[in-house]
């Protein structure tokens, strides 16, 4: 253990007190609340609060799911894991290097958890209390639970960690070597063959063809041919917000009480409101009255939507349910086509912030495909990422620059959380410079893709914005429920996108189906190669390698849904 790298400035063992903050003030994120940062008597840490990505979530690690005996020596060793110099023995090990991103911590120290369960199920509470033959049973724990060869070899490397930083640690905390770590040992002695990945064959499943042909036809459709009806109602109700005072005006609610009282001397009906908050609060609490559209009245009104409300009760009292109409509708001419027909006729004023974020959904799901960026690529995309390049050949092409974050480590080993510029530009279609550009139009910040896009996600936890992997996951279900209700309405049955027979459609998935298609395609071999920025081709096959499809007729599946996909053959003839 002597390798190990030296202590920082302070006492030789680590036994921080109760009130003593967690998280090293060198890598806090900007703009943080003092008050969120985690003190070592704290349950919960936020560790989302050490990254610079803006596409993390919270990453709350839960020691109150740790037995409690165990749980002092645990923290200790996760304390010296965020403060202390990753220890020279793990930086020989490629595999057990990359650790100060938070959310792989959190992922660590889950595992940590896990092991410390199991331990207190064989009534040991301390770390110095295990044994080599503990460690040994813990390996033969884990090969009958079904996971991958490959998870359980990681979940040892983590429980390795423990060890190296034993010398931090007070004697009680201090765990023995593993004998996995044994020089003379290798893993396959514990966890036996290493069968689940053979021939290097990349393990995501692709999105099946039946589904993956749909849903990029729905995509660029969205993209190219709605988007900009979308966007003009966009902007319209966007002017709409602009015009509602942040502070309530002198007369506000007695304004308002006389334009109600108008529009029902006139015979007409008051705006309902169709936003799913308002359907969903009078779902859950009832009232005899339809929810009105607060929002739309302050704005035409030029009142808070607090005085709307005001006024309302004043006048609920005179109010009937027939008194109110449907919600309100933006006067904005729709031109954009499914077919024959207009894909619909009005888009009302709560309309938007759904439609908003079903077409930056759709521009997600284009530019993460048709780009082959990995998702964290995808997510940190900014604004001017784009440019179009004329060549002298009179040929065109469309040059989409960005950071990368795998395997960007600093001197230590330790992976940067903010990745770093990405030395080539990744070689795109046009419909992707297309998606980056309606996306632009859509946000106001620099970040492309956020969560605090949808008017009523604003109010955030964080000071950030980011959007998460997870959070897409959920955006490309509903906008996949969404393109089908538009296929149904339109009798386009040839259009609905199934399941996935391989569960949700993820943004990982995406990079490894478009790999799939181009390998089957002449040249498909070196486009993957110069498009992904591999170093070598085999890379690229473990990305395409075919995995058996859940149904029959494989090729005529695979040619039919490749034809579908408007015509971006040529995608990788542009990359090669």
């Amino acid at each position: 253990m002597s390798a190990c790298s030296p202590l920082p400035a302070g006492p030789d063992v680590v036994d921080p007190a109760p009130d003593t903050f967690v998280l090293p003030f060198n890598r806090l994120r900007p703009g943080f609340d003092p008050e969120q940062l985690p003190r070592f008597r704290d349950l919960a840490w936020r560790l989302a609060l050490i990254s610079l990505k803006e596409s993390n979530r919270s990453l709350v690690i839960d020691w109150s799911r740790c037995p409690a005996g165990l749980r002092p020596g645990l923290m200790r060793a996760a304390f010296a894991e965020l403060n202390i110099p990753t220890p020279a023995v793990l930086l020989q090990q490629r595999a057990a290097r990359s650790t100060s991103q938070p959310g792989t911590l959190r992922h660590n120290f889950q595992i940590w958890i896990r092991f410390a369960s199991w331990l207190d199920g064989r009534g040991i509470a301390e770390l110095s209390q295990v044994t080599t033959g503990d460690l040994e049973a813990y390996a033969e724990h884990l090969r009958p639970l079904g996971r991958r060869w490959r998870t359980d070899a990681k979940a040892l490397w983590v429980i390795s960690r423990l060890w190296a930083y034993a010398p931090y640690l007070p004697e009680s905390d201090r765990l023995v070597m593993p004998p996995w770590e044994d020089p003379a040992a290798v893993m396959s002695d514990f966890l036996g063959t290493n069968d689940d990945t053979p021939n290097g064959e990349n393990s995501v499943a692709i999105v099946h063809p039946a589904v993956m042909a749909p849903l990029l036809v729905w995509a660029l459709r969205t993209v190219l041919d709605l988007s900009p009806d979308i966007l003009a109602a966009a902007r319209e109700h966007r002017r709409l917000l602009a015009a509602i005072p942040d502070r309530a005006p002198l007369g506000g609610t007695e304004t308002t009480v006389t334009y109600l009282r108008g529009l029902l001397a006139t015979g007409e009906k008051l705006p309902a409101s169709g936003a799913p908050g308002a359907t969903a609060v009078r779902a859950r609490f009832g009232g005899a009255l339809p929810p009105m559209a607060n929002t739309f009245l302050a704005a035409i009104l030029g009142v808070t939507t607090s005085q709307v409300a005001r006024a309302r009760g004043i006048l609920s009292d005179e109010l009937t349910p027939t008194d109110f109409g449907p919600a309100p509708l933006l006067d904005v001419p729709l031109t954009a086509r499914i077919g024959a027909a207009r894909w619909r006729e009005q888009i009302g004023f709560d309309d938007v912030d759904v439609l908003v974020l079903h077409l930056s959904t759709a521009a997600l799901i284009c530019c993460a495909y048709l780009s082959g960026m990995r998702p964290e690529e995808v997510l940190a995309l900014r604004r001017g990422c784009c440019t179009r390049v004329e060549r002298e050949d009179g040929t065109v092409r469309f040059e989409v620059r960005g950071r990368h974050f795998k395997g960007v480590l600093d001197e230590d080993g330790n992976a940067i959380g903010e990745g770093e510029e990405r030395a080539d530009p990744w070689i795109v279609l046009e419909p992707v410079a297309r998606a980056i550009a309606v996306v632009e139009d859509l946000e106001v910040g620099e970040q492309l893709f956020t969560r605090t896009l949808y008017r009523y996600a604003k109010g955030t936890c964080m000071p950030r914005t980011g959007l998460s992997s997870d959070t897409a996951v959920e955006r490309i279900r509903a906008f996949t429920a969404w393109a089908n209700q538009l296929a149904t309405a339109h009798d386009r049955p040839h259009e609905l996108i199934p399941s996935d027979p391989d569960g949700a459609v993820t943004l990982r998935r995406f990079r490894r189906t478009i790999a799939w298609f181009i390998y089957r395609q002449p040249g498909g071999r070196i486009a993957l190669a110069v498009q992904y920025g591999h170093a070598a081709t085999a890379m690229s096959e473990s990305y395409a390698h075919p995995r058996e499809l859940h149904q029959t007729g494989e090729k005529s599946q695979v040619a039919s849904s490749w034809g579908r996909l408007h015509g971006l053959r040529g995608y990788y003839e542009l990359a090669s």
